[in-house]
């Protein structure tokens, strides 16, 4: 992931509560030492301290070049699937948040992703077994295996 791939991906996560602005900072201390010539935004991102997520999220939005939305959302599907296997998050949750974020805009899938998603949605919705479920929760982890993977259904 390039330097403009990894701050939109931050943004993203920021926006969304899936990452926090210590978070952020840290990820951009790490990237200084390993730059001989780190960015100014990305200093700038080390020093910000105590801000709003907003103030850093509008640096890193506004860092040159185009993100690959692709590599972006194969980065939100990993993150995601490591919190769903941390039992920070449980796949119902991981299902709403995805489909609210897409219809919100702030993430942007493809249409096959976004009628798996729908179909897990329906799925999460009719389950009554606790069986059932854990194999519904395999299920979407493979799915998200695959699209931190590939990036695509």
């Amino acid at each position: 992931m390039s330097l403009k791939d990894q701050a939109e991906f931050l943004a993203r996560a920021l926006e969304s509560g899936l990452k926090t602005v210590p978070e952020v900072i840290a990820w951009a201390d790490e990237n200084i030492t390993q730059l001989e010539m780190p960015p100014h935004w990305l200093l700038e991102l080390s020093l910000m301290g105590r801000v709003k997520n907003l103030d850093v999220i509008h640096v890193l939005r506004h860092v040159e070049g185009v993100a690959d939305d692709r590599k972006v959302n194969q980065g939100i599907f990993s993150l995601l699937l490591e919190q769903m296997n941390s039992n920070q998050m449980t796949g119902n949750r991981v299902v709403h948040f995805l489909l609210r974020r897409n219809r919100n805009m702030e993430f942007s899938f493809s249409e096959a992703v976004c009628q798996k998603l729908d179909c897990f949605h329906a799925a999460y919705e009719d389950w009554f077994e606790v069986n059932k479920k854990s194999d519904l929760d395999r299920e979407l982890i493979a799915f998200l295996e695959r699209q931190t993977n590939l990036g695509i259904e």
